[in-house]
């Protein structure tokens, strides 16, 4: 029966982001620390600093979801859409976490490029809701 209701609980796609918001709050009690180099100066700042809002934000992220769910007119929207946000944070914290990367890429094109994306995420649930609205669910 416990096993029915976990496969329940990540059907559908917004509960990926709770999980994401968990790990991310639970991450800066791990010890590790973020180096921010801001001109000539080098922060040594603690993760709580950064991740502690990005959970929250994931967590609003996660309300919207729930909310507006049985308005939403098709899951496969709601899964590019989660998809594009997990591809943000995942731009956003390997050019904070890898340091060596700074090489290869060039991290304000990355951050910028990741802050489009989660743009476009929410232009895709803003239409996936629209259309639900509109349309009503399939």
């Amino acid at each position: 029966m416990p096993l029915n209701s976990i496969r329940k609980f990540f059907s559908k796609p917004y509960n990926w982001l709770l999980i994401c918001s968990l790990i991310l709050v639970a991450w800066p009690f791990s010890g590790n620390n973020v180096a921010v180099h801001f001109a000539d100066t080098y922060f040594v700042l603690s993760a709580g600093y950064f991740f502690i809002p990005i959970a929250i934000l994931i967590i609003v992220l996660w309300l919207m979801y729930r909310l507006t769910n049985r308005l939403m007119f098709s899951k496969i929207l709601s899964y590019a859409s989660i998809f594009m946000v997990f591809c943000f944070f995942g731009i956003l914290f390997s050019v904070w976490l890898v340091d060596s990367m700074r090489i290869l890429i060039n991290p304000e094109l990355a951050v910028l490029f990741s802050i489009y994306l989660l743009l476009a995420a929410q232009l895709v649930f803003i239409l996936n809701l629209l259309l639900g609205v509109i349309k009503g669910k399939r």
